[in-house]
């Protein structure tokens, strides 16, 4: 799957070179300053030990959301009884969702569950009784108004992910799957998975299934059985309700002993992530957590957003001065001086050497504290850019100046990733209609097994430094290159 994450970035240049007092016959100097592009670059280790997690307030029951940004909670009385369907943005906060969202199913059965794997993949288990032949478990319709029932089972849990497939716990205590409706073209049947089931699951896509037992033991679905994970985590995985998840490879997952939060690419090597929780969601550098706490004697629950994309600049110069008449210029030192500064934090570097070096400084800050998903307006998001040329006798030769301010970020677009065996190999399309997948993309060879679908994540960033607005990509997170520009 490919989504594009927006970061919009102006730069403004506060002042041109600066040129200072000449008081010396033929000295003559000259220096090259190099301002570099804005990036986003990956900050998971640093989160390792500073909390980066960004409180997004308001207490909900329950969250659900995508490592393509969507974000929806659930709010009421309890999870089982008037929950109301609530989405967030950065620029709105939470929100009721539509009045068409609020009753799967009709009736008055509320929300028992939601899970979601992108815009358009969202599930919705509902809390009216267990009855034989009736479902509970809904997913959105293609209009994104409503909802549609998937009968032919009654689930207790399940996730659902951006291609589509569902897992889920049956009233019998049995795991069932329903292939993804997006890679195939449309719903396969429902079919049992395993008798007996882990406790919880994280469906990344297809081919990643993850689940937690009863005792901790994390497990993956190999196509034929669940498997525990070798090696072990360092660490007992919650076997709770979004103790854990997934996002293509990706697994997030809570420690049900301590609540830190820990993630892994493959299941096998693991970070921690700085910080608590008792349930995580999402996934990618869009994931989310919630934890509850007492504050003042109240118990209080917060979702953060886990803050691993940050912004990062760099500023570079180079230079040297020559003398007419050297014995004037004897024993002069020139400094370079380069700093970037992000939310307060300044990275300086400097240079020194005799009048006649070429001297080269170079200065890389990175947005530590900036989270430019969730308020990119902040302080911690307003950068600047300084430099400046000294002479030990004649002063400031010159100085430079620009600032960076963060005030967009957002998914904009979710395009889908195909993946068709083709010859015996798996070919990528982008963006194939629903049911036309054997004749979009490069070939029309097609054979009817298909593969697993592949999630394919394209960050962009959008900013603005003196000459127009550029549009770059900035990250390839999983899976395999694409051709695309900015959307």
């Amino acid at each position: 799957m490919r989504h594009a994450l927006h970061l919009l970035l102006f730069t403004c240049l506060l002042s041109l070179p600066l040129f200072g007092q000449n008081t010396i016959p033929g000295f003559e100097y000259s220096y090259d300053w190099n301002p570099g592009t804005v990036s986003m670059v990956d900050h998971s280790p640093w989160c390792a030990t500073h909390s980066c997690l960004t409180s997004i307030s308001t207490t909900m029951g329950e969250i659900s959301a995508s490592g393509d940004g969507t974000v929806y909670g659930l709010k009421g009385q309890s999870l089982c009884c008037a929950q109301t369907l609530y989405s967030y943005t950065a620029a709105k906060g939470w929100l009721p969702a539509p009045s068409g969202l609020q009753n799967p199913g009709g009736g008055s059965y509320s929300f028992m569950h939601t899970s979601t794997g992108s815009a358009s993949q969202v599930l919705a288990l509902t809390s009216n009784p267990y009855t034989n032949g009736a479902t509970n478990v809904y997913t959105l319709n293609s209009a994104g108004t409503g909802w549609d029932a998937q009968t032919g089972n009654w689930l207790t849990n399940a996730k659902i992910a951006a291609d589509g497939t569902i897992v889920g716990t049956g009233n019998d205590g049995d795991v069932y799957i329903r292939i993804g409706c997006v890679a195939i073209g449309e719903c396969g049947p429902w079919k049992l998975l395993s008798y007996g089931s882990p406790a919880n699951f994280a469906v990344g896509d297809g081919q990643h299934i993850w689940g937690v037992t009863n005792a901790g033991v994390l497990e993956r679905w190999s196509g034929t059985a669940w498997v525990a994970v070798s090696p072990a985590p360092p660490f007992t995985p919650s076997n709770q309700l979004n103790g854990i998840t997934g996002w293509g490879p990706q697994i997030y997952a809570v420690d049900v002993n301590n609540g830190s939060i820990h993630l892994s690419g493959d299941g096998k090597s693991w970070e921690t992530i700085q910080g608590f929780a008792n349930t995580i969601t999402g996934g990618s550098y869009l994931a989310f957590v919630q934890y509850t706490e007492l504050v003042s004697g109240v118990r209080t629950t917060t979702t953060y957003h886990i803050n691993q994309l940050v912004p990062q600049i760099s500023l570079s110069a180079n230079g040297s001065a020559s003398c007419a008449y050297p014995a004037d210029c004897a024993g002069m030192v020139h400094t370079l001086t380069a700093n970037v500064t992000w939310g307060g934090t300044t990275t300086p570097k400097a240079t020194s050497g005799a009048y006649t070096d070429l001297l080269t400084v170079a200065a890389t800050g990175v947005g530590d504290t900036c989270d430019a998903l969730i308020d990119p307006s902040s302080e911690l998001c307003q950068g600047t850019i300084e430099g400046s040329a000294t002479c030990s006798d004649v002063g400031q030769l010159q100085s430079f100046s620009s600032s960076i301010s963060a005030i967009r970020a957002g998914v904009s677009q979710t395009n889908y990733a195909y993946a068709n065996q083709i010859e015996g190999v798996c070919a990528y399309y982008k963006s194939c209609p629903v049911g036309q997948t054997a004749t979009c993309g490069v070939s029309t060879v097609y054979k009817a097994t298909p593969c697993a679908p592949q999630f394919l994540e394209f960050y962009y960033i959008y900013y603005n430094f003196g000459s127009g607005n550029r549009c770059l990509p900035v990250g390839l997170v999983i899976g395999s290159s694409l051709p695309g520009d900015c959307d």
